[in-house]
């Protein structure tokens, strides 16, 4: 299995489809590397609407399709390099370097999107109902989500505030909107996690529900709070340094 470091090297950064349109299911590009592995191959594209395993969201799975050849997409994998960020998309198959249709499964990509959303309200309504910041130490937007923070957990008493608050700014469907800033202003921002940024990059993609604070995030989420669905707080456990909040949506968007 070659590193992926050498599977990018010489190639362009990928250009990211799903940060402008996070709704796209299907997309044509170029193939511009493939690697064989056995019965699988590594694809370097010029574009992707695939969101690779990053900042605790799964990897997109589906299928990049070059004529008659096809590769099922098992994962999309992220790294940086001087010229920037590149996707890789390995998979069962082979397609040749030229014009391909990528798609994606859509189904889990809609979940991790209203959960990824669901998971940034969280750290707003914590923050409004404790009156402390919120500091991330990580997260998990597949099966069993979660978020967890630096600090001594809520009582009970605010967890339900949390919840409450949250549901409620749902169903005010507030608007998820997206701004771009150059990474040297980085410094300025008051919003959590900004010193992640990856050294290579350049700018700065903030997120923002309704007129709350912006956050440095560069995943996928949904256009309005209430695309989110029935929200739950699952429950809260002990993790070094901090505490885990379980929580989900529902899974048909409407029950959990």
């Amino acid at each position: 299995m070659p590193g992926l470091e050498e599977v990018v090297k010489g190639t362009p950064a990928t250009r990211l489809v799903y940060l402008d349109d996070a709704y796209a299911t299907s997309y044509r590009c170029e193939v511009i590397r493939v690697i064989k592995d056995g019965g699988n191959s590594y694809v370097l594209l010029d574009a992707t609407i695939f969101h690779p395993k990053a900042g605790g969201q799964p990897s997109d799975t589906g299928s990049i399709t070059e004529g008659e050849k096809k590769v099922e997409v098992k994962r999309a994998m992220g790294v940086w390099d001087e010229t920037g960020f590149h996707v890789i998309h390995y998979g069962k198959g082979i397609v040749g370097q030229g014009l391909a249709t990528l798609s994606i499964d859509w189904q889990p990509r809609y979940l991790y999107m209203r959960r990824h959303t669901a998971a940034h309200l969280l750290d707003h309504c914590l923050a409004e109902v404790t009156g402390r910041k919120t500091v991330t130490l990580g997260s998990w937007l597949g099966d069993e989500s979660y978020v967890d923070y630096a600090g001594s957990p809520p009582s009970p008493e605010e967890i339900k505030k949390v919840e409450e608050l949250e549901r409620r700014y749902v169903n005010e469907r507030l608007p998820v909107t997206f701004k771009v800033i150059p990474a040297e202003e980085a410094a300025s921002l008051e919003a959590p996690n900004e010193e992640r940024l990856p050294k290579y990059a350049r700018e700065l993609r903030l997120v923002r529900i309704g007129e709350f604070e912006w956050i440095p995030c560069g995943g996928t989420h949904v256009r309005t709070s209430g695309e989110i669905g029935d929200f739950r707080l699952l429950r809260v456990t002990p993790v070094q340094g901090g505490y885990r909040v379980y929580f989900d949506v529902g899974r048909d968007g409407n029950s959990v």
